[in-house]
């Protein structure tokens, strides 16, 4: 045998586009780990009672019982919650990656409202908002209305852990 020659007996498969779906599909875990980590603690934070000035009802919503008092948010925390149309409303989607299809929230909603990430082929984006109309409103204000931001607080509040999700290790098999 020639010193520059293959030697018998050995073989090399490989399965890089293998490994890289696992990574992919890895990635988009990680993620929508981290999505759905982030709605929940967002959720948490919106079942608290404002702190702002407590005021009467003068009138429920049309069908519901309504408590005849209500805490409002005081401008710069979180809003107070009311109803709990904005906590239902917070939702994700994750898009990107190989798959490019988006990933739906839990209940398997795909038109909740909520923006998709724009979707490339070698990155995978995650985003956690809202479908009300007013959300933007609360969470930027108005020139009427001081901001009541639970979004981007929610963020920078958990942002260790979500880090630490996003990092986890993807298994490969």
């Amino acid at each position: 045998m020639s010193a520059a020659g293959p030697r018998r007996g050995y073989t090399l498969d490989w399965h890089g586009d293998k490994l890289l779906a696992q990574v992919e599909a890895g990635a988009r875990r990680n993620v929508e780990t981290a999505c759905v980590y982030l709605v929940g603690q967002i959720k948490q934070e919106l079942s608290k009672p404002g702190t702002g000035r407590l005021y009467k009802r003068t009138k429920g919503k049309k069908g519901t019982k309504a408590a005849k008092y209500h805490r409002a948010s005081t401008a710069g925390h979180r809003p107070a919650p009311d109803f709990d149309r904005l906590r239902a409303s917070i939702t994700y989607a994750v898009s990107g990656g190989r798959q490019m299809k988006p990933v739906a929230n839990k209940k398997g909603e795909s038109s909740d409202g909520v923006e998709r990430p724009a979707a490339t082929r070698d990155q995978v984006t995650g985003v956690v908002g809202s479908n009300v109309p007013y959300a933007i409103y609360l969470e930027l204000g108005t020139k009427l209305m001081r901001w009541r931001p639970f979004l981007r607080t929610g963020l920078l509040k958990h942002k260790a852990e979500i880090a630490r999700l996003l990092g986890r290790a993807v298994p490969l098999k």
